[in-house]
């Protein structure tokens, strides 16, 4: 159900943006994201907690933790089942089997499968060759396919990748598998909002509405609510965020900021309820 009353007719931004969708998904980060800004730490409790009121404000899902890197976020994800959390729950995990069975046992709905993508971090980080890199992430995608959870391509590095190449790898993988999402990730915060807009746009002229595409913005230049927003106007169909923008470095995208700019500036849909999201920023404040 929709908490927002929306307007009869669009914004003055929706000609300005041909390829804005009525709709988009709220992915909130800020059980795995949230956890890795500085001096920031979640009982298990507060985990479950949290996800509570993210999941009674509307947050359509929850990357609720990286289950193969922490005993406590397979603990957490498998309490907000039982507890019944209606948001969807999703974890994180690399492409290799260890991590997938792990979000598998945490009865995860749905696995954010990361790969970097550029070329400098797949020398750096993984020290492999393209190609050996598309490899795994397709073996990868479909353990998690044949796991019976949902999958999503998270492209680690992906504002400083070669767009040609990382279009050739979806192409090779979702002709194999069913993809639910591609998240295209400024890990380093290095966009703008003009190049993250191309950026969706080159996607959204491959792959249309075939594949939702989805972004997570990183805030080092201040700019990750603004780039966001860039790629929801470009096409992206679902966006990422966490509470009071805390994560890694200078943190994410703020989802109050995001869902308000949506709201009030791109008169576009969502399932967040800004009423409720003032628990969940007086609950981080605390």
């Amino acid at each position: 159900m929709n908490h927002c009353r929306w307007p009869r007719k669009g914004a003055a931004e929706r000609p300005l943006y041909p390829n804005l969708p009525a709709e988009v998904e709220v992915i909130d980060c800020t059980l795995r994201d949230g956890e890795q800004a500085p001096g920031v730490w979640f009982t298990l409790e507060e985990k479950v907690d949290l996800a509570t009121r993210l999941d009674e404000a509307g947050v359509d899902l929850l990357d609720a933790g990286f289950p193969a890197a922490s005993d406590s976020d397979l603990e957490a994800i498998q309490e907000m089942r039982r507890r019944g959390i209606r948001a969807g729950l999703a974890a994180t995990a690399r492409p290799v089997g260890a991590d997938v069975a792990r979000a598998e046992a945490a009865r995860a709905d749905e696995v954010f499968l990361f790969m970097p993508t550029s070329d400098f971090r797949l020398r750096q980080t993984l020290g492999m060759s393209r190609a050996r890199a598309s490899g795994v992430f397709l073996a990868g995608a479909e353990d998690v396919v044949s796991r019976g959870m949902r999958l999503n391509l998270v492209f680690e590095d992906a504002s400083r990748a070669d767009v040609a190449s990382m279009l050739r790898l979806v192409e090779q993988i979702s002709a194999r598998v069913p993809v639910r999402r591609l998240v295209i990730c400024d890990t380093v915060g290095a966009s703008s909002p003009a190049s993250m807009e191309r950026l969706i746009g080159r996607f959204h002229a491959a792959f249309g509405r075939q594949i939702a595409l989805c972004t997570h913005c990183h805030n080092d230049f201040g700019l990750a609510v603004a780039n966001t927003l860039s790629a929801v106007g470009a096409g992206a169909q679902a966006v990422t965020c966490t509470v009071n923008g805390i994560g890694e470095r200078a943190g994410n995208a703020d989802l109050a900021e995001t869902v308000a700019a949506l709201t009030h500036v791109y008169r576009v849909r969502h399932h967040v309820d800004p009423d409720r999201l003032v628990h969940s920023r007086a609950w981080s404040n605390g």
